[in-house]
């Protein structure tokens, strides 16, 4: 683990942990935290869980445009043998720690709701660019489960912005 402040760290799951035969994904563990390799003894205990889960692929997004300025709702679909889970809140963190969240390329992110194990639905983050300084702009669409992780190379989404210039794209 490392420590990032007082108040947070980031853990990394042994590579080597293999999930029980008779589990499936997603699977849920329980974990603590000590501060020296030696000592076996957790320095932490909570009801705290880490879950192994597939990265779903995503297939499509529809609609798959707007214009600057507006929000529009985009909902997101994963492939057949992959589904989207629903995040395991984390008592005393905020959303951000742990919830979905949809990105949209360079221009941010947004929280996500799940509809069902296939489907999520988006909003289209505010820009503050001027619609008269944007054509149009392709960015990729990729969605995070645990608030972190956003599988970009696992997004068949191009989403894209357009303004009312004309030839001027970022």
């Amino acid at each position: 683990g490392k420590v990032l402040s007082n108040e947070k760290m980031v853990c990394k799951s042994p590579s080597d942990y293999k999930i029980p035969k008779q589990a499936s994904l997603p699977f849920s563990v329980p974990f603590s935290i000590a501060f020296n390799k030696e000592e076996y003894d957790p320095w932490t205990q909570s009801a705290h869980r880490f879950r192994f889960y597939e990265q779903p692929a995503i297939t499509q997004c529809t609609p798959t445009h707007s214009e600057v300025g507006s929000l529009k709702e985009v909902y997101v679909y994963s492939g057949d043998k992959t589904e989207f889970i629903q995040p395991i809140p984390i008592e005393g963190s905020q959303y951000s720690d742990y919830g979905i969240f949809c990105k949209f390329g360079k221009y941010g992110t947004t929280p996500g709701a799940m509809i069902n194990s296939t489907m999520i639905k988006c909003v289209t983050p505010t820009i503050n660019e001027n619609p008269e300084n944007l054509d149009k702009d392709i960015v990729v669409l990729s969605v995070a489960l645990n608030g972190q992780n956003f599988n970009e190379n696992e997004s068949g989404c191009d989403y894209a912005f357009t303004g009312t210039g004309s030839g001027t794209s970022f």
